[in-house]
């Protein structure tokens, strides 16, 4: 037996190790997700245009004199007679 390596197995080895190399990049590439700035991707794009928008409530206007308190009052005595 010899202890060297012939030109034809030497070949086969060293494409071996490129093949080896190529799947251990893939995988560690596989494995990391590319991110972006949130909000810049499809997924999100479309989440957006399914997303229900809360509406803002019309809150009565604050009341900053007690005259404006007395017509709001006289407003309402009036809507429930």
């Amino acid at each position: 037996m010899k202890k060297g390596l012939d030109a034809e197995t030497a070949t086969r080895y060293a494409e071996v190790d490129v093949t080896l190399k190529r799947l251990e990049q893939k995988l560690k590439e596989g494995s990391t997700l590319d991110t972006g700035q949130r909000g810049s991707n499809k997924v999100s794009a479309m989440a957006e245009q399914f997303a229900v928008k809360p509406t803002e409530e019309k809150l009565p206007p604050v009341v900053k004199s007690v005259s404006q308190i007395i017509i709001i009052i006289s407003s309402l005595i009036k809507q429930r007679s």
